[in-house]
């Protein structure tokens, strides 16, 4: 046996006499009214976060909309724009034309 193993041996040898001194208490678990009162308070707190989270995010959902809405709204503020100058050259060019048929 070389020294390695007998180092390993007494290591082994230490720590089964460290755990055969190991004892273990087995208790039931147990609520108390304060317990229950602690875990109503939590659970409404949660309910609370949740229902704040959900405003936000449909919050969030109505920006978006509002959002694409004021897009669309711009693009078609710009088109109505092009449309309105198209017809100011088209009135521009029937007068053109008239003067040309004096």
């Amino acid at each position: 046996m070389n020294s390695d193993s007998v180092d390993e041996s007494l290591s082994t040898i230490r720590f089964a006499e460290r755990a055969r001194h190991i004892m273990t208490s087995i208790k039931a678990n147990t609520f108390s009214a304060t317990d229950n009162k602690l875990i109503k308070n939590l659970l409404n707190e949660i309910k609370y976060l949740k229902d704040i989270l959900n405003i936000r995010t449909k919050g969030r959902s109505k920006h978006q909309d509002i959002s694409k809405h004021l897009l669309r709204l711009k693009k078609e503020n710009n088109r109505l724009r092009e449309m309105h100058v198209s017809k100011e050259k088209v009135e521009e060019l029937i007068e053109q034309n008239r003067m040309m048929k004096l």
